[in-house]
């Protein structure tokens, strides 16, 4: 009889060290609480192990990779006892490669609101601090121009593409077929990324993702009359190709947050992230902001037929514009200069910086 391995499910609970080490004490001894319960209930198929408090970025994302090299991990619950920050999880979650279960619970049954005693106080934030992480950190700088000028490519090319269908090729039953297969090559794309990955490395696979982006955009450009069987291979080519750098930038991220900790030794993990995520909504706005103000420019009228200028404005937008910023986004990534190998020793150094200080508690 063929014997299942003895998988187990991770436990894993958030806090954060502003409380001090009594309440992380109670934090620990809670979560093994519910850890010890699941367990003894029997319904479940695995054993539930519990996992020392996870209070910083750094031990959410060490923990994150232990379990997905670990094979005995079937999967991760986590529990957020405390506050703790999302933003100390969003790297963590990127990485993360195995299935999760959030408990979205508290531990007493009732809030003990008359014992709670809120005041808390709230550290100063250091502006110029904050602009020096930005500021400083070259690879990052990069990774955002690069991942922001295909921003605006793929929001210019996305607010014309229905005016392309209707009023160049004069065939809107084509929007659902292409949608149908952009949407299962971006899947399939993000699939084969961490092979890629692995293989070419993630600089290296981002540049290409983005030189190649620009083959089927050019034919377009040149020809945007062509069969409807062409346009669909040349789309969906498009679409499996230009899904990698798009997806490729979330998973470089962390680096530039290893890279900035670096530096100048301040983990800058909420304000790496919140101003990368500001580039992409900036960036995405001014690409839909450049289409509807260059339509409106030239004479774009809706739902009638327009002139020979405009549908040459729609092409180019289509297509043009989004070449233009794939070309901007090679030459940002070429002065990208965080490699695989540069990653493995700037992660060793922070590593050795730290000690090898377990922040977990017990």
């Amino acid at each position: 009889m063929m014997e299942m391995k003895k998988y187990q499910f991770w436990f894993c609970t958030g806090s954060q060290d502003l409380y001090g080490d009594e309440c992380l004490a109670h934090v620990a001894e809670h979560s093994k609480i519910i850890v010890e319960e699941l367990n003894k209930s029997g319904n479940l198929p695995f054993e539930v192990v519990w996992k020392p408090t996870l209070l910083t970025n750094e031990l959410i994302r060490k923990t994150f990779n232990e379990a997905n090299t670990d094979e005995l991990c079937a999967g991760v619950i986590t529990w957020m006892h405390t506050f703790s920050p999302a933003k100390s999880w969003i790297l963590g979650l990127q990485e993360l490669r195995k299935p999760l279960l959030h408990l979205h619970t508290q531990f007493n049954r009732e809030i003990p609101y008359d014992t709670i005693d809120m005041a808390i106080d709230k550290p100063k934030v250091d502006l110029r601090k904050e602009v020096y992480l930005i500021a400083k950190n070259k690879p990052l700088l990069m990774l955002m121009l690069a991942f922001g000028t295909d921003m605006i490519a793929n929001s210019t090319l996305l607010a014309v593409n229905m005016y392309y269908f209707k009023y160049v090729l004069n065939r809107v039953d084509l929007v659902p077929i292409t949608s149908i297969a952009l949407t299962v090559t971006g899947v399939l794309s993000n699939l084969a990324i961490p092979y890629l990955t692995k293989k070419a490395g993630k600089k290296r696979l981002y540049w290409w993702g983005s030189l190649l982006s620009i083959l089927p955009l050019a034919i377009l450009q040149i020809k945007p009359v062509v069969p409807g069987s062409a346009l669909l291979v040349l789309i969906t080519l498009f679409g499996l190709i230009s899904t990698v750098p798009s997806a490729l930038a979330w998973a470089m991220l962390p680096d530039c947050v290893d890279y900035a900790e670096y530096i100048t030794g301040v983990n800058g993990n909420g304000v790496v992230s919140s101003t990368f995520s500001f580039m992409n909504k900036l960036c995405g706005a001014v690409g839909s902001f450049l289409a509807s103000y260059l339509l409106g420019i030239f004479g774009f009228v809706a739902n009638q037929e327009q002139t020979e200028t405009v549908l040459f404005v729609i092409v180019c937008l289509r297509f043009a514009v989004p070449i233009l910023g794939y070309i901007a986004s090679l030459i940002s990534m070429h002065f990208y200069e965080l490699t695989d190998k540069r990653n493995l020793e700037i992660r060793r150094a922070l590593e050795e910086r730290a000690g090898g200080k377990e922040n977990g508690y017990a």
